[in-house]
């Protein structure tokens, strides 16, 4: 019985070696690269502080790997961790960002505060994509909105045959 055990145990190992080590022998995706789905370009606007989310999907040209997302600043600092392909970005302060995503195998290790180019991402292997999409998380300002005169109100007339132009001037500086 006991030799049965062993037998039985040896041919496990041996059966489930090449399975536990091809993650190993597998690599992470390089040059791979990220765009926002449904959009050409390299930028996303966002408008914080609406109450609606922002979720955007994004994907990545190769799938044959996991794939994360890392949001930076222009230095690399890792701001958000996120591995799902849609993320929200309505918490995001305003600023301006770079979103990377990166090939994985393994635990993934990093976290906010790491350096997406010198700090390890994952436990086996990773790779950023070639290129990021820029993220610009902003805040409008409204201000005030008034007549070229300075008024506030305004009244016209809708179909009683004269035109009515009102030309308004505004003091934002803001989007």
């Amino acid at each position: 019985m006991k030799q049965r055990i062993l037998l039985w145990v040896f041919c496990l190992f041996f059966y489930a070696l090449p399975l536990a080590t091809a993650q190993f022998n597998t690599q992470c995706i390089d040059d791979a690269t990220i765009s926002i789905q449904g959009q050409d370009g390299n930028l996303l606007l966002t408008c914080q502080g609406d109450g609606i989310p922002d979720k955007v999907r994004f994907t990545t040209s190769e799938l044959s790997t996991p794939f994360g997302h890392v949001l930076t600043d222009d230095a690399g600092k890792v701001i958000l961790v996120q591995i799902s392909n849609t993320i929200d970005f309505e918490n995001v302060p305003p600023g301006s960002y770079r979103l990377y995503a990166f090939s994985f195998i393994g635990q993934v290790l990093v976290a906010p505060g790491d350096n997406v180019f010198t700090d390890e991402l994952a436990s086996i292997c990773y790779a950023l994509t070639t290129n990021y999409i820029r993220i610009e998380p902003t805040v409008p300002d409204g201000e005030t909105v008034a007549t070229d005169e300075g008024n506030t109100t305004v009244y016209v007339c809708p179909g009683d045959g004269v035109a009515d132009i009102v030309s308004m001037t505004t003091t934002s500086d803001g989007p």
